[in-house]
C-alpha cells in the first residue's frame, strides 16, 4: 500500500510553494500531512511544513490570502483561503510554533 501512496503523493509535491496555486493548504493537508499522521514518515511531514510556511508569503493584513489569479491583484478571504487554515492548525499541532496559530487567530 505504501508504494501506491508514494506513486501518487509525490506527483503533487511540486505545488507546496507555488504562490499561483490557491489550494496549497487543501492539497497538502489531505495528502502529505495526513500521510505523515498515518505513517509517521518524516519526509511527508517535511513537505507539509514547507507548504504551511509557503502560505505566509501570500498572507496579508486581516488574514486575507493573495489570490494571484484575480485581476488587478485583488485579494479576498474566500473558501479557498479558509481551506489553508487547516494546514496551519496541523503545523501548529506538530511544532507548537506560535506563528501558525497566530496566522489562524488574528
Amino acid at each position: 500500500m505504501l508504494s501506491y501512496i508514494d506513486k501518487y503523493i509525490w506527483s503533487i509535491e511540486k505545488y507546496k510553494s507555488n504562490g499561483n496555486f490557491q489550494d496549497i493548504g487543501y492539497l497538502m493537508l489531505y495528502s502529505f500531512a495526513l500521510a505523515f499522521d498515518v505513517t509517521g514518515r518524516e519526509e511527508y511531514k517535511k513537505v507539509a511544513l514547507e507548504a504551511a510556511n509557503s502560505l505566509f508569503a501570500s498572507l496579508k493584513e486581516g488574514n486575507y490570502l493573495i489570490c494571484n489569479w484575480l485581476e488587478n491583484g485583488e485579494s479576498y478571504a474566500g473558501v479557498d483561503s479558509f481551506m489553508n487554515i487547516g494546514l496551519w492548525i496541523w503545523a501548529y499541532d506538530q511544532t507548537r510554533e506560535p506563528k501558525y496559530i497566530s496566522a489562524v487567530t488574528r
